[in-house]
């Protein structure tokens, strides 16, 4: 194969779909010819750790070779590129990248990068498809016309977010960020939230990377907010074990006082423990019942 041609239109297909849209990708893939004028480049959450057999199965199910994308790769026509696990696939004018970025929207690889580099690497030759995402990760594609944040005409921004995803020195060093900064701190890092703001949607975004929706950043506040009260729950635990033990000590070697401080001091932490347990069952109530 060769390099794909500049003057051909509608050459870059990019698509993005969870664990749940594999079916639908190979349906896709089996009626594509093997002589296809275009290229397609994948994103499917997968776990960190996970053995991807996505271009195996996807090369069985039609006519076009796929493998996981190099970073540098050139483009060829008739091809599928799927993103490895855990590295953001990003294109450039007749290349790919393959970065180990900031997460966006909890997701590595995520659709948003690869959507957003197609549309400021291609513009009008590019078409995307989203079969489904992990959680907000694809509900903002850069190819739609009124969608402010991601036209061609507003490429400044769309050049600096797709330079954060491939971690540039120049662009987090930068302090002409893309948006006010919000009160709010990242929940990945601690660092500031710079927000992102369009005619439709908000977004987030800290120095080094770290992107989320509004309501993806709620989720994981949540989720933060689980795991520290979570933290406290065992602490006040192990805390009120500890002072039984020291009461003991105390009581068999008659330390009235000591005993009396001990038992006062495992009572509080077993009272503040049951308090964060009412809680956690609450919100794991409130979760299921779709109140989150």
């Amino acid at each position: 194969m060769t390099p794909m041609a500049q003057s051909s239109k509608h050459d870059i297909v990019v698509i993005g779909a969870s664990s749940g849209g594999l079916e639908g990708l190979m349906e896709i893939v089996a009626g594509l010819p093997e002589d296809l004028p275009a290229a397609l480049f994948i994103v499917v959450h997968v776990p960190a750790q996970a053995t991807s057999q996505l271009p195996e199965i996807l090369t069985r199910a039609g006519r076009l070779p796929a493998t996981h994308a190099t970073d540098h790769e050139k483009i060829k026509s008739a091809r599928i590129y799927v993103a490895p696990p855990d590295f953001h696939l990003l294109l450039s004018v007749g290349k790919m990248r393959i970065v180990r970025g900031p997460r966006e929207n909890n997701a590595r690889p995520a659709i948003v990068p690869l959507f957003r580099s197609a549309a400021r690497a291609y513009g009008p030759r590019a078409v995307g498809i989203v079969l489904s995402g992990l959680l907000d990760d694809g509900a903002e594609i850069g190819f739609g016309r009124k969608r402010k944040g991601y036209r061609r005409d507003n490429g400044n921004e769309m050049e600096k977010e797709s330079a954060i995803a491939e971690l540039s020195s120049d662009t987090i060093e930068d302090d002409d960020k893309p948006g006010p900064p919000s009160v709010y701190g990242c929940p990945d890092c601690g660092g500031v939230l710079w927000e992102l703001q369009n005619e439709e949607r908000l977004r987030f975004r800290c120095r080094v990377g770290h992107a989320f929706s509004a309501d993806g950043l709620l989720r994981t506040q949540a989720e933060s907010l689980e795991s520290a009260l979570w933290s406290a729950f065992r602490a006040l635990h192990e805390n009120a074990a500890l002072s039984r033990r020291l009461a003991a000590r105390a009581r068999a070697n008659n330390h009235g006082l000591a005993v009396k401080k001990f038992e006062a001091k495992s009572q509080r932490a077993e009272e503040q423990a049951e308090l964060i347990r009412s809680l956690l069952l609450n919100a794991g109530i409130k979760s299921q019942a779709g109140y989150d």
